[in-house]
């Protein structure tokens, strides 16, 4: 994504990410619905309580596509998907895009 023009943050932990969010906005959220530090639908929760992220998709991946976990995100107030589809969804996205339209880098 960051070939795209993406701005690509990264946080190893569920603190790391609201301490990030609390500092800069973003359009769209993906995070491991199991976070060394916290589960994701408790991160989603805390997420949702800070300024200017109340409309911001918040997305909980899913390793092995739990259903319950899946509900436990939707219920917080995020989405969820499983791992499987997103890498299927996001390789089947970078394949339309033609490298000649990837920024150098």
């Amino acid at each position: 994504l960051s070939r795209l023009g993406y701005q690509i943050e990264r946080a190893a932990t569920g603190r790391d990410a609201l301490v990030r969010a609390e500092r800069q906005s973003a359009d769209l959220v993906l995070l491991s619905a199991t976070l060394p530090d916290m589960a994701g639908p408790d991160l989603i929760r805390a997420l949702r309580d800070l300024p200017g992220l109340d409309q911001t998709p918040l997305v909980g991946i899913c390793p092995g596509g739990s259903a319950k976990v899946q509900r436990a995100c939707l219920a917080a107030g995020g989405a969820a998907v499983p791992l499987s589809f997103l890498v299927r969804e996001m390789s089947l996205f970078l394949s339309s895009c033609p490298p000649k339209t990837w920024p150098a880098g």
